[in-house]
């Protein structure tokens, strides 16, 4: 695959991601706020179109958020990188998808679909995170990323200092900043390798 379609891979997952997220709290009725609501609550039990949100919104994106840092992996295979930051990279991906498979309830959080969701949601964040503290480092290893590295290592710290700003009375917009960031996170990436379009990786 060369470095231009895996390229576009990763800006398409982000730009279905946010267009879900936008055109259905768009289409609800009832009063559906980005400051208050979490973005579960488009896909939730209960929520009209679930699955048109959580198969748009979270598991069509996951997936290719875990082909896009396979893929990427692979341009770094003959710089001697550990491999680890880019599988945690790509199990975040496979949880998001899981947190679209099991929409929460929000009338019974215990509920198991709404464990599941929560585990994948949750997983989601821990592994990118984890991924994003340490990728930075691998990608510096190859001369033509090293300004790449340092953009999207300040990505986490700055995520982490914006939302000591928000108010608690704003949860969605803490969960909106964790998530421009991952999406801000694979634009980068992906926006480099575009650059890098001719390059075919094995």
């Amino acid at each position: 695959m060369n470095n231009r379609t895996n390229g576009l891979i990763g800006i398409i997952a982000v730009t279905i991601s946010i267009s879900t997220i936008i055109v259905m709290a768009e289409l609800r009725i009832d009063g559906y706020n980005h400051f208050h609501k979490a973005v579960s609550e488009l896909g939730s039990i209960d929520a009209p179109n679930k699955w048109t949100f959580n198969i748009l919104g979270y598991i069509l994106p996951g997936i290719l958020i875990s082909i896009f840092s396979l893929n990427l992996l692979k341009e770094f295979r003959s710089h001697s990188v550990k491999s680890y930051p880019f599988y945690l990279f790509f199990l975040s991906g496979l949880f998001m998808s899981l947190a679209g498979f099991f929409p929460v309830n929000m009338e019974n959080r215990q509920s198991i679909s709404s464990t599941i969701h929560s585990i994948g949601s949750l997983g989601g964040g821990v592994f990118w995170l984890l991924c994003a503290f340490t990728l930075w480092w691998q990608l510096k290893k190859n001369q033509s990323w090293k300004n790449t590295a340092i953009s999207t290592s300040l990505i986490p710290f700055i995520m982490i200092l914006a939302m000591s700003f928000i108010s608690e009375n704003t949860p969605g917009i803490s969960q909106r900043i964790a998530f421009g960031a991952n999406y801000l996170f694979i634009l980068i990436l992906a926006g480099k390798l575009l650059l890098d379009r001719n390059k075919t990786t094995p």
